[in-house]
């Protein structure tokens, strides 16, 4: 992945109105539906989400070794690893929680459903999985690439609504895609909220 500085003020200044209510609605949301516990954040990056839920057992996950080294640095109490979303180095029914936002789902080229069916696996019966992702529409790409252009980054459209930010892959999803993609991963009873009009958020309890 090419992180560069511009995407560590990206959060603080995405220089998009409509993006910033996207990571104030997502951190609101995150705070009012993840409990203290065991939380693993799969696409850590510098470690943001994780610093919601201090106090608690934290462990996160990247490709990036680069991010694993910030996000240990911004999140000294917290587990983090370097390795592949889609072969967790975690056990079965170890977490209470497990979150992969900010569109990182995303951010995987292929083995979505794996990265799935693993943020299922290593859940505890009764534990609870959030995923947050883009909507694929005209609007929420326009949004993004006026972002990318305020913070600096280089980018290009790829195909679609798939862009490329200075080595970061990133795909939007449309409802009929994502519910298929839930739906071949075998995760049940998944509610689906809209995350205002940028993407959607997805929730689920790990069955008993």
């Amino acid at each position: 992945m090419g992180f560069t500085p511009a995407f560590h003020s990206w959060i603080d200044d995405p220089g998009s109105e409509a993006i910033r209510r996207w990571i104030e609605e997502e951190t609101r949301f995150l705070k009012e539906h993840v409990g203290w516990g065991r939380v693993l954040d799969v696409g850590v990056g510098n470690g943001r989400i994780l610093k919601l839920f201090l106090g608690g057992e934290l462990y996160g996950i990247d490709n990036d070794p680069r991010m694993v080294q910030i996000a240990k640095i911004n999140v000294p109490s917290a587990h983090i690893v370097y390795g592949d979303a889609r072969h967790l180095p975690f056990p079965s029914n170890f977490f209470d929680y497990t979150l992969c936002v900010n569109n990182t789902l995303g951010n995987i080229r292929l083995g979505k459903i794996r990265v799935l069916r693993e943020m299922n696996r290593v859940l505890k019966p009764g534990g609870e999985a959030i995923v947050s992702v883009y909507a694929d529409s005209e609007y929420t790409l326009r949004e993004r690439l006026r972002s990318y252009r305020y913070v600096g980054l280089r980018f290009r459209v790829i195909g679609g609504f798939i862009v490329d930010a200075e080595g970061l892959y990133s795909e939007q999803f449309s409802l009929e895609r994502l519910k298929k993609l839930l739906d071949v991963a075998g995760i049940k009873g998944y509610e689906l909220t809209p995350l205002t009009r940028i993407g959607w958020i997805v929730r689920w309890k790990k069955g008993l």
